[in-house]
């Protein structure tokens, strides 16, 4: 995103959203504005080390990535996202696939932020429409009510949108709970059984959901009220962790395939939490200026950070890919003679083969495409001989997720789909 659209993204953010009201007895509570926290360590760095007894990592096992077969439950439930009108039908031409969000005042102000980027991302699926279903104040024990007034605003945002809850199929959640002050765990857990019961009164009001993803809270160590401080927002990520962890167990209350589901598939979504200005393995970092005057919510900096988190999370996600981003490939196969392009193994970990019958002595390249279809890498630039090529590449530092081959001679065009996985 160039200056000037990122200036006008924060200009308009400007007073949209402002913090939760807090009594009179919360904004005399004070705290020690931090930097960062000794000894807290990013779940997606603490692995099978403790945190107060309990491991980290976002999955069983200290692991970030999804276990093989949910990891694979899910790739194949995205294939069924498509396209459908106000009575849960397909329909490829009018039809919507919804993306709604669920949460409080934090989740509102960042979604918002990230339908800004969404709407305006040229490789977005046209069919995709993102609804920002959050509310300022809805915490998690408020919500976990589904005569809540909360579920009766997500209907009528919904309905301005002119869509309805039939085309809801995939959220995205982020909750909290006001003012907690119990001890870990049970903190955690409470959070925990709130977010359960919100995940099943999904269910049951959009049938058609069927991928929710999840993130805990970002760094709370310049918090200067209770609404929710350290380590409260850290260890939320145990409330997401352990929610997941329950479904990939075979928790019966959150069955997501066969007849009769109770509940989506689950998955973390881009884990927000950082240790302030000390710098996560992939650089993210939570500095002052991130935050509005209450050290709680996101200033505009801090809204568009997780914005673009979640539209690279989106983008690239093995879960999302095939509904979130349109077809972006061009094909002249149908008006060229084919030049039989194949690539293997697909996916692949550490290395891969692309070949192809070379139809003349012409100039031509490989080309390795991300998802937002920027050139990662030339693999091949040369003239081949005339008939059966193939050409091996390894040692690419690649980030998980969908990236494309791309094959240029001077009138052929071709790209085929390559998934890297870890």
């Amino acid at each position: 995103m160039n200056k000037i659209a990122i200036s006008t993204l924060a200009f308009i953010l400007i007073g949209l959203f402002s913090p939760t009201v807090l009594s009179s007895k919360i904004i005399k509570y004070k705290s020690i504005r931090r930097a960062y926290l000794p000894d807290t360590i990013p779940l997606i760095e603490l692995g099978l080390n403790l945190w107060k007894t309990f491991p980290g990592g976002l999955y069983p096992n200290g692991l970030n990535k999804r276990p093989f077969q949910h990891e694979k439950d899910g790739q194949e439930l995205s294939k069924n996202l498509i396209a459908l009108d106000s009575f849960g039908q397909a329909d490829p031409i009018n039809g919507k696939i919804v993306l709604l969000s669920i949460g409080m005042s934090n989740a509102t102000q960042e979604f918002s932020a990230f339908k800004m980027l969404a709407d305006t991302f040229r490789n977005k699926n046209p069919k995709v429409l993102v609804v920002d279903g959050a509310q300022g104040g809805q915490t998690a024990s408020v919500i976990k009510n589904p005569n809540a007034n909360f579920w009766t605003v997500v209907t009528q945002r919904l309905y301005q949108q002119k869509v309805n809850g039939s085309q809801v199929q995939a959220v995205w959640l982020k909750e909290a709970n006001a003012n907690p002050t119990a001890a870990f765990p049970k903190h955690a857990e409470d959070l925990k059984n709130d977010i359960k019961q919100i995940v099943q009164i999904l269910k049951q009001k959009y049938p058609n959901l069927k991928l929710l993803y999840l993130s805990s809270r970002i760094y709370a160590g310049y918090a200067n009220t209770p609404l929710n401080p350290e380590p409260y927002a850290y260890e939320s990520g145990y409330s997401i962790k352990w929610l997941i962890e329950e479904q990939i167990n075979g928790d019966s209350s959150l069955l997501y395939n066969g007849s009769n589901p109770k509940s989506p598939w689950l998955s973390w979504g881009p884990y927000l939490w950082a240790n302030g200005v000390k710098p996560r393995i992939d650089g993210l970092v939570w500095s002052p200026t991130d935050f509005g005057t209450d050290g709680t919510h996101p200033s505009n900096a801090g809204r568009l950070k997780v914005a673009n988190l979640l539209l690279q999370f989106f983008s690239t996600d093995s879960s999302c890919i095939s509904w979130f981003l349109k077809q972006t490939t061009t094909d002249l196969t149908q008006i060229k003679p084919a030049h039989s392009l194949v690539v293997f193994p697909n996916p692949f970990i550490n290395s891969f083969t692309v070949s192809w019958d070379s139809k003349s002595s012409v100039k031509t390249q490989i080309n390795l495409i991300n998802a937002q279809g920027k050139t990662v890498e030339k693999l091949y630039e040369g003239i081949p001989s005339e008939g059966q090529q193939s050409v091996n590449f390894s040692e690419i530092s690649l980030h998980t997720g969908l990236y494309f081959i791309e094959f240029k001679t001077k009138d052929f065009v071709q790209r085929k789909k390559l998934m890297h996985i870890d």
